[in-house]
């Protein structure tokens, strides 16, 4: 570790204001010393940066009000030679949006080969989102000087992404990238995040699971990309993963608010009521996450027959426990009589408890584009498949489920090429079926689409004797395709239709 470096760590007994004097003493008394500098305003942004991770008016007036954004600024000044980054950042948060442009074009002239991790690290991580246009105007600031392939699309990427409504566009452009190359990884997470915010749990997990293990500059802690597994295997009830996931987070943030309470309640829903009790207990005790914990202890008692212990842990946090809850442990208590030790048998008396939803506001960080609703109508139809298969039901008289495996869901597969089939499903031979859905019949050739999946299946993924065929769903569909399909055995075609039914 160099000097530099020893002196810019912060000791664990001091807050912001103490490491900033301290280092501030340090560069008066080495005025000539600008790494020393350079480093301390490297330091002072990754402190405002932290833990936002889009930017709007409330929250860039916030930072600019900031004492750590007017350190920062005081720092750049005093740099020599002074980063156009450094430079950049502050012209950003003050408004000044022509002097960010002319900012970023002398630090890309200075260094004239960018990385997507020099990308990453010194722009996307600091500026994010800018302003409208940003990103568009540095695709061709960086065009001459890049030669990455994916680099210019992940500057189309990025501006969809920060400033674009439509969903299916802003997937679109994240694949695009990928497209045209694999590694860069940011664009992954991305997508994970995108698919979270429209609640397609589980592509939001096949996609932060092909780079949770990659080593390479990310825009999201690991931390939160956890979170978001967290979350998405609660959605989807797998229990261990999600467990798993809040372990993660846990090991680097171990007093992250409220996660430690939904850990407990994981352990809860797997029934390991003894272990979620004593996280549940430790909490109150440090009374952290609350009123989640408290609640969520009584409901471990009462699922552990502890009546008794849950009446008096009412009483004591009288206020802090829900009405349903409540009343739920005084009517357990004077059916069931006093303390049982033993667990319940069925938690069917509990039933309405778990019920009860407590909001609360989640990570900051997780909220990134404020677009949760849905995609485009015709995505409805493959909303309502996705969820009949989901339930085993299957479809189409065919015993099929989506296709799943670590880094893969069959809802929107993407291809090699940045395509997405809609829907990639298996039957229980394991033979592969496109699935294709369109509103109807004027949505270019639907038949050449699916054949062209059909074989990039069988030359990608199918083995041995497994065979692929193609399903294409659509509202009135014309004579041409009905013909090409007629012509085809490997392809079925399907109408659908919506019914109303008078009851009265």
């Amino acid at each position: 570790m160099s000097n530099n470096e020893s002196i810019l760590n912060k000791n664990d007994m001091e807050n912001d204001n103490q490491y900033c004097d301290r280092i501030e003493k340090h560069i008066e008394d080495n005025p000539d010393d600008h790494d020393l500098q350079r480093g301390y305003a490297d330091k002072l942004i990754d402190a405002l940066v932290d833990g936002t991770y889009i930017y709007n008016d409330k929250n860039l007036r916030r930072l600019r009000e900031n004492d750590l954004f007017k350190r920062f600024e005081k720092a750049v000044k005093k740099i020599n030679p002074v980063s156009p980054v450094h430079c950049a950042i502050v012209e950003l948060y003050k408004g000044n949006y022509s002097s960010v442009i002319k900012n970023i074009e002398k630090w890309v002239e200075k260094d004239e080969q960018i990385s997507i991790d020099d990308l990453v690290f010194n722009l996307l991580v600091p500026l994010k989102n800018g302003f409208p246009g940003m990103w568009s105007s540095i695709k061709k600031i960086v065009e001459p000087y890049n030669n990455e392939e994916g680099f210019l699309e992940f500057c189309d990427a990025l501006e969809i992404l920060f400033h674009s409504e439509d969903n299916d566009l802003i997937v679109d452009s994240l694949c695009n990238v990928i497209a045209k190359n694999k590694e860069i990884y940011v664009a992954y997470e991305f997508l994970g995040f995108t698919y979270y915010q429209v609640k397609m749990w589980k592509n939001a997990i096949a996609y932060i699971e092909r780079i949770i293990d990659e080593d390479y500059y990310s825009y999201f802690p690991k931390e939160n990309l956890y979170l978001v597994m967290a979350w998405s295997y609660g959605k989807t009830k797998d229990l261990i993963k999600e467990e798993s996931s809040y372990r993660a987070v846990l090991s680097v943030l171990p007093d992250l608010l409220y996660i430690t309470n939904d850990l407990g309640y994981n352990l809860y829903k797997q029934k390991r009521f003894q272990e979620a009790k004593g996280i549940f207990e430790e909490l109150v005790e440090q009374k952290r996450d609350l009123p989640y914990s408290a609640n969520n202890l009584v409901r471990t008692l009462l699922a552990l027959g502890n009546y008794q212990e849950a009446v008096s842990f009412v009483e004591l946090y009288d206020g802090r426990i829900s009405k349903q809850l409540v009343q739920k442990t005084k009517e357990l208590r004077k059916r069931k009589g006093a303390i049982s030790v033993f667990p319940t048998t069925s938690l069917g008396d509990l039933d309405e408890v778990d019920d009860i939803e407590f909001p609360r506001k989640i990570d900051a960080s997780i909220e990134l584009w404020g677009k949760s609703e849905q995609f485009s109508s015709e995505k409805l139809l493959e909303e309502e498949l996705t969820a009949r298969l989901e339930k085993g039901f299957g479809a189409f008289g065919l015993p099929l489920t989506i296709h799943e495996r670590k880094g893969e869901y069959g809802r929107q597969f993407l291809l090699d090429d940045g395509r997405r089939i809609d829907i990639l499903t298996v039957d229980r031979d394991g033979n592969y079926y496109v699935i294709e859905l369109k509103k109807d019949s004027g949505y270019g050739d639907v038949y050449s689409q699916t054949t062209d999946y059909i074989k990039w299946i069988e030359r990608n993924m199918a083995r041995n004797s497994i065979n692929v065929f193609g399903i294409i769903c659509l509202n009135n569909p014309d004579e041409k395709l009905i013909k090409q399909v007629q012509s085809n055995p490997q392809i079925r075609l399907f109408e659908y239709a919506i019914a109303y039914t008078e009851i009265t």
